[in-house]
């Protein structure tokens, strides 16, 4: 373990950059860490005595992304809590006994992961949450939709998704129904520097398969960065494009929108403003809101000419004859499925078969080599018994 860290320094956590002031240096607090990687960051090992040192991280952390648009990889740590301590530290930062606000941690009933937003991602996040908030404000008189709307304008962002007691994720923003333990759609920032598709992909089908269908719907904004150097370190000047994904469960099947944007950071200034167009999401997002409105949209039937109606038998009839093939295909499928695990228990059989004979010729081997040492040694008893004869005799 380690071998696969490297000591951490101030300048390993921060470039140069033309801009002052945008990073101070700093060095991580070395008291009762042990550093070593676990799940994509390290991982600290924390005691419930070491709530004040996970204090003091989080504070400098939140320091830094307050007046910097950097990424920094020292900002997101992980940490080895019991439940109880997980509880405790909960307990004390909703009581408002620690100088900061977490903006965004998430617990798997072992690990604490600390996730320290930056300007950049908390921005982004809070402008795609304002943005559809706009537009369910639209929706809200809808004579189909209207009533989900207002119930997902009601609960809007801080609400974390709880997988079980002591396990939880914290989406960047959220909508949801007043009542409802899940929310209906959930919102990520990501970058794409960090993770790869298969693991970004795999966090929001999560979201969607984990939950029972109740999260309908993940929206996600990648951020692309510009350049093609591997530095971890980036700042709002090399951000040129995001990616936003729409993932929603209908009918089981999980389909996907993906759109891609241009994110302007006008300067000066060091707060950027964030410009997204969200008219093609706010679309999607309504007719999955139809989907589950209490009074379905009615579905217009196509008018036939007299043309079509003539042609209406015949079509009818391919039509059975099409699903007729399917299920004689479907069947022909399901029949040769039971005689490849047919073959297989034979298979399975036999070598059981055999391997019992083999073991039993194996015994009865092994009980005639014994039967010839006995005999070997009751011919040897004999043979001395005979001497034993002799000698007594000569005496």
């Amino acid at each position: 373990m380690a071998d696969q860290c490297t000591e951490r320094t101030a300048p390993d956590l921060c470039t140069e950059r033309t801009a002052p002031d945008q990073c101070t240096e700093r060095t991580a607090p070395d008291q009762g860490i042990e550093r070593g990687l676990d799940h994509e960051q390290e991982a600290l090992l924390l005691n419930r005595s070491h709530l004040a040192l996970l204090c003091d991280l989080a504070e400098l952390c939140k320091t830094n992304s307050d007046t910097s648009f950097c990424y920094d990889p020292f900002c997101d740590e992980s940490f080895t809590l019991t439940p109880d301590e997980f509880w405790d530290f909960q307990e004390s930062n909703e009581a408002g006994d620690f100088p900061f606000k977490i903006g965004k941690c998430e617990y798997d009933g072992t690990t604490l992961y600390f996730k320290n937003m930056t300007i950049v991602h908390a921005g982004v996040g809070s402008t795609m949450s304002g943005e559809i908030q706009e537009q369910l404000g639209v929706l809200k008189h809808h004579p189909e939709v209207g009533t989900l709307v207002r119930q997902l304008r009601s609960r809007i962002n801080d609400w974390p998704v709880h997988i079980s007691d002591t396990s939880f994720r914290e989406p960047d923003f959220s909508f949801g129904k007043n009542g409802s333990l899940l929310p209906t759609l959930v919102g990520e920032v990501s970058y794409s520097r960090r993770f790869t598709r298969e693991q970004l992909e795999a966090k929001y089908r999560a979201y969607l398969l984990e939950f029972g269908g109740k999260i309908r719907t993940v929206i996600c904004a990648d951020l692309y960065y510009a350049g093609t150097g591997q530095e971890i370190l980036k700042t709002a000047e090399d951000l040129y494009r995001t990616a936003i994904s729409v993932w929603s469960i209908q009918d089981g099947i999980i389909r996907t929108v993906k759109l891609t944007f241009v994110l302007l950071f006008p300067r000066p200034g060091w707060a950027p403003a964030i410009h997204l167009s969200f008219a093609v999401i706010i679309q999607d997002l309504q007719e999955l809101c139809k989907l589950d409105a209490s009074c379905p949209p009615q579905v217009r039937k196509r008018r036939r000419s007299t043309h079509n109606r003539a042609d209406e038998e015949p079509r009818e009839l391919k039509r059975r004859n099409v699903a007729m093939e399917t299920q004689i295909q479907e069947m022909v499928a399901d029949r040769d499925r039971d005689m490849r695990v047919v073959d297989r228990d034979m298979r399975v059989v036999r070598r059981d078969a055999a391997k019992a004979r083999e073991q039993l010729a194996k015994q009865e081997q092994q009980n005639a080599e014994q039967e010839q040492k006995n005999a070997e040694q009751e011919q040897e008893i004999a043979e001395l018994r005979r001497a034993l004869a002799l000698a007594r005799s000569a005496l």
